[in-house]
């Protein structure tokens, strides 16, 4: 325990000096300013429980990721179009029978808020073994969604304000 009491202590002022010296820090998530309406506008998915899902799973995301506040009556909306989604065997029995699918979620994304219009894509995937855990993978595939549209649109919320060319454009 004495020898390590030196290295322990060598460790902590190394942290030290290394985080005074730092430029870089953790920042917060861009603020939006407004509430966000989060709206599935188009659905060419063929799992019923897909829309609900992924509306859920982006709110809840936008709330806690980006701690932006949701509402149906907000200004901003952000609109959601499920282009379709994947139904893939991943995985086969001994009979080489599918034991196993992926469901993937495919769509695109339109921010429009004050700070202009952004779009994007966002693909989600959830794995199942048959209809007892197909909404646990429908449920896993719009939060990984969600997870990528959160990203996105921290990414894009960095540039609203810093005058950079490709900020986003006036909301029509």
């Amino acid at each position: 325990m004495r020898r390590l009491a030196p290295f322990a202590a060598a460790l902590v002022a190394l942290a030290a000096v290394a985080a005074s010296g730092c430029r870089y820090g953790v920042a917060a998530p861009p603020r939006l300013g407004e509430d966000v309406r989060v709206v599935v506008i188009a659905n060419d998915a063929r799992l019923v429980r897909a829309q609900a899902a992924l509306q859920a799973a982006v709110a809840r995301a936008l709330e806690e990721r980006l701690g932006w506040r949701v509402s149906p009556t907000g200004t901003a909306r952000l609109e959601l179009a499920m282009a379709e989604e994947r139904i893939d065997a991943t995985g086969t029995d001994r009979g080489d029978v599918p034991a196993r699918w992926s469901i993937s979620l495919h769509g695109h994304a339109l921010l429009r808020s004050r700070h202009g219009t952004e779009l994007g894509d966002f693909v989600g995937t959830g794995y199942a073994s048959g209809l007892a855990d197909e909404t646990e993978a429908i449920d896993n595939a719009a939060r990984e969604a969600a997870i990528q549209l959160t990203s996105w649109l921290e990414t894009a919320g960095r540039r609203w304000g810093t005058g950079d060319p490709a900020a986003a454009r006036p909301a029509p």
